[in-house]
């Protein structure tokens, strides 16, 4: 089944890739962008398409995936590397890394004051759960833009939880998460 929604992939690396792959496989458009070459070739070879840079990543993408390290990277691409002025007015960026809670609210600031909604949504579940499409994750935005970008979630996680209507609360889940691992370690 082909997706409409057309997703633009930054990160593709351990979990990322595999999660790229899985947009690709339920048939989604996907344009990705690493700043590693054979990242974007194994993307290539995964029937998605490997952008040069991250200006054409982004041109007409309603989504974008943003599969960092942490959110120094997320502003990085997003800010200074030009994400968010490449992107079409009203874009869903969606991000997947782990973050402070504080400075993923401060940054959804930034992406609304840029036209575009920021969707809290980090992940749990390793390289193993990526490649399975069986991530666990805890996303934050308004009840109406969860549910758009639902679909597109369910293609690389089979436990989605809408954690709250704020960016944010669904990096602070994903603390509690850690901290409850660490715990049970």
């Amino acid at each position: 089944m082909m997706q409409n929604d057309r997703i633009a992939f930054v990160g593709l690396g351990a979990m990322g890739l595999p999660m790229a792959r899985n947009l690709v496989r339920a048939g989604y458009p996907l344009r990705g962008f690493d700043t590693r070459d054979t990242a974007r070739q194994a993307l290539a070879q995964a029937g998605g398409e490997a952008s040069p840079d991250l200006a054409h990543a982004c041109a007409g993408a309603d989504r974008l995936v943003l599969m960092v390290v942490n959110i120094a990277q997320a502003r990085a691409v997003l800010i200074a590397g030009g994400a968010v002025s490449a992107l079409p007015a009203g874009a869903r960026i969606c991000l997947m890394a782990t973050c402070p809670p504080p400075e993923v609210a401060a940054l959804a600031a930034d992406i609304a004051a840029a036209g575009h909604e920021l969707i809290d949504c980090p992940v749990s579940g390793g390289v193993v759960g990526a490649e399975a499409g069986t991530l666990t994750i805890m996303a934050a935005a308004p009840r109406a833009s969860f549910q758009a970008v639902e679909p597109m979630l369910r293609a690389m996680g089979d436990k989605l939880y809408h954690c709250g209507e704020t960016p944010g609360q669904g990096a602070m889940v994903k603390a509690i998460n850690q901290l409850l691992c660490g715990v049970h370690l």
